[in-house]
């Protein structure tokens, strides 16, 4: 029988795995919400009454799952965070961001108050990803896994790239709704192929500390 060398790591990486597919999943209805919203615009009214009531139950289905998603990813970072430092990093700037959406929800009618807080989560947000990142890097290095630790490297990158691109929209919105607008579209399909590369990146993780 094989003996896990990390076996929090293990499951610490394995909750904040499941934590992107609910993540993903909540986006994604999030998503067909806001896309029912703008057809049931046009529609009659019995089946705009219709398709907004379903898009509340979506709503609400998406929102438990963003909230679920967030409690497996804080307990896996906490976890993980036993057998590698890395993670204890990440799971103090979670808290951090935590604050910050506090400050938001209760200061958000203040548009500058608003704004750095939106700037302040993308950054917090970067910096706990990265982390996690470099948690598994250095979780592969270990292990001697080569392959893991530059795919991480390669997903860093990709995610400073995006994570660039959203700070600039959020500077630029300042000046500019219609360019902040683009940028935030780049980024947004950058961000669907950044999620979907991060989920393969922690089931290979996962795989790697079994």
């Amino acid at each position: 029988m094989k003996t896990q060398a990390f076996p929090n790591a293990y499951e610490g990486v394995k909750k904040i795995w499941i934590s992107e597919i609910l993540n993903l999943v909540g986006a994604a209805a999030m998503l067909v919400a806001a896309i029912s919203i703008l057809l049931s615009a046009s529609a009659s009214y019995d089946d705009a009454v219709f398709g907004l009531g379903i898009v509340m139950i979506i709503m609400l289905g998406s929102s438990i799952a963003l909230i679920v998603a967030f409690i497996f990813k804080i307990i896996g970072i906490n976890r993980a965070s036993l057998d590698e430092p890395a993670f204890k990093t990440a799971f103090f700037l979670v808290i951090a961001g935590l604050v910050v959406s506090v400050v938001s929800t209760v200061f958000g009618k203040i548009a500058t108050v608003k704004g750095i807080t939106s700037i302040a989560s993308d950054v917090i947000n970067l910096a706990v990803t990265v982390f996690i990142i470099r948690g598994i890097r250095n979780l592969a290095v270990k292990l001697s896994d080569h392959e893991i630790d530059q795919k991480g490297d390669t997903l860093l990158k990709l995610f400073i790239v995006i994570y660039a691109l959203l700070l600039i929209a959020h500077i630029v919105a300042l000046i500019s709704v219609e360019v902040s607008a683009i940028i935030s579209l780049i980024a947004a399909v950058l961000s669907l192929v950044q999620a979907i590369l991060y989920l393969l990146f922690l089931n290979k993780a996962k795989t790697m500390l079994e």
